[in-house]
């Protein structure tokens, strides 16, 4: 039995090593004056069709050769140039944010692509009522493949800020 315990503390300590970082003090704009989101640009999500969806998943719930659905996938074209507003803070640094809406949707998450997080930066994801948020993403999460999936926010809205020091 003290094996089994010693072996299983041994693996989660393993998984906690590796896992993404979840605290770096919270979100700079949760800090400062930065509460009106209504500011920040929206990128609002197509609805969809949730009886074809429905009738997709209850075919290939049946099949069971891939794995259950487990959320709605938009492909979106939101980056740091085009999307969002950057804020200039006095200390040179700068903040980047962005808004994103799921009409009806429980939980959001993200899988973004071409990410290089430099030492230093961050990026949170948060619901607009500042009572949910993931991350610090930073320099750690890093990949060769330059993917990055996040956790869930909870909420149909969320809000995306990144950090970037001077």
């Amino acid at each position: 039995m003290k094996k089994t315990l010693l072996s299983l503390a041994g693996i989660f300590s393993f998984v906690f090593l590796y896992a993404q970082t979840t605290d770096l003090g919270g979100p700079i704009s949760w800090k400062r004056n930065f509460a009106d989101y209504k500011q920040i640009p929206l990128a609002e999500m197509p609805g969809f069709d949730m009886q074809a969806i429905q009738a997709e998943d209850q075919i290939n719930d049946n099949i069971k050769d891939m794995p259950w659905r487990f959320g709605y996938k938009y492909a979106t074209n939101i980056d740091l140039q085009s999307n969002g507003v950057w804020t200039d803070l006095p200390n040179g640094n700068r903040l980047w944010r962005t808004r994103i809406k799921c009409e009806g949707a429980m939980t959001i998450n993200l899988l973004l692509e071409n990410v290089y997080l430099p030492e230093g930066s961050r990026l949170y994801l948060f619901d607009v009522n500042n009572t949910n948020r993931v991350g610090a993403y930073t320099s750690r999460n890093n990949r060769p493949d330059g993917e990055l999936g996040t956790e869930l926010v909870h909420g149909d809205e969320i809000i995306v800020e990144y950090y970037e020091p001077a």
